[in-house]
């Protein structure tokens, strides 16, 4: 066809004998768009919710995108490239026209299937925990996806999943520092969707524990005497105190404390870190006062000659008072010496002449 129009086409016919005749038709050529004028909208895409799925139509320069919806068409955007982010399962129609001759148009559809992510629960509260604490095991069985409306834990749901946050390595937490800190659980399902559900640590302040002052074992001594106190385990400031009616008293500083207690009491030693003031640490002791023993002597000893023999001394003659009776010490117990000048064991020999303290 020379162009668009009618056209009479004639054929001619010469007989044998030389005469001939002529037969005409016509053909109407009408405009007709090109066939070989095709776009492309690819494959249909299958996305998770939120992301992005960016189509591409091949064939065309200028297209437009449209959303088919139960409105109709609605259009969305322009050009060989588009970045639809449905929110549900949407197919988008693509049209193209002829920039050569504009009524000549093509048109693909393409369907975007937009996949749920999943919802996951964490309701499992962390407590308080110290900044000098250990580790702490984070389990991805506490965390549960919603499967049919059934929670069930993401151990079994056939996903993959991991931790995330600071002082997170794997599914250990480690307290990097006093404050409250988020931890994250990231769980990707078999279609490759994700979400991810977060949690809180609070980390709070807390005495070391290693700090421990031991003021010994309890100890017993004689009225009059001193009992020696050592706390040990100390390197902040110690303090003594006695343990009264009215509270405890003050009675001294450092780790040694000589004690001269009138009657048995006990003590408190309070030791406090010197890096934090507000950490200590405390024990007792207990000092038993044995009162001394009440002893008598009646024997009265008459006077005697400077060359007179020596005196044997009884310790049979000495009297120890117990529960309120005068009791021979040789029937205790207990052990005793005799002394003084001249005194040799159990025997007084004059050493001259005068008088003599036995």
């Amino acid at each position: 066809p020379p162009g668009i129009g009618n056209y009479t086409i004639c054929y001619t016919y010469t007989a044998p004998n030389g005469c001939s005749a002529q037969v005409c038709n016509t053909i109407n050529v009408q405009f007709c768009c090109d066939t070989t004028f095709q776009i492309n909208a690819g494959p249909d895409v299958t996305i998770c919710e939120g992301e992005v799925a960016i189509l591409n139509v091949s064939g065309c320069t200028s297209p437009v995108w449209y959303a088919i919806t139960a409105d109709g068409l609605i259009p969305v955007g322009q050009g060989p490239v588009f970045d639809a982010i449905p929110q549900q399962t949407t197919c988008y129609a693509v049209i193209c026209c002829d920039p050569l001759y504009p009524a000549c148009c093509d048109t693909d559809t393409v369907c975007v299937i937009v996949k749920p992510n999943p919802v996951l629960t964490w309701s499992l509260p962390f407590t308080s925990i110290c900044n000098n604490a250990g580790p702490v095991t984070l389990n991805p069985n506490d965390i549960y996806v919603i499967i049919n409306n059934i929670p069930v834990p993401v151990n079994l749901a056939g996903g993959s999943g991991f931790f995330s946050g600071v002082g997170v390595s794997g599914n250990v937490f480690t307290p990097p520092g006093i404050g409250s800190y988020t931890i994250c659980y990231t769980w990707i399902d078999s279609m490759g969707c994700s979400e991810t559900v977060c949690n809180t640590i609070n980390v709070q302040f807390c005495c070391d524990t290693t700090l421990h002052v031991d003021a010994g074992p309890d100890t017993t001594i004689c009225k009059g005497g001193v009992a020696v106190l050592t706390a040990t385990g100390c390197t902040g400031n110690v303090t003594w105190y006695k343990m009264a009616a009215t509270g405890l008293v003050p009675v001294g500083q450092g780790p040694i404390f000589d004690a001269v207690p009138q009657q048995s009491t006990c003590y408190v030693v309070i030791c406090c870190d010197p890096y934090y003031p507000a950490c200590c640490d405390t024990d007792t002791v207990c000092v038993n006062v044995t009162p001394l023993p009440v002893l008598s002597w009646p024997t009265v000893y008459p006077s005697i000659c400077n060359n007179g023999g020596p005196i044997t001394l009884n310790p049979a003659d000495i009297f120890v008072i117990i529960n309120n009776m005068p009791v021979p010490v040789t029937q205790t117990t207990g052990t005793g010496v005799f002394s003084g000048p001249g005194v040799v064991g159990n025997v007084f020999t004059p050493p001259g002449i005068g008088s003599y303290t036995i």
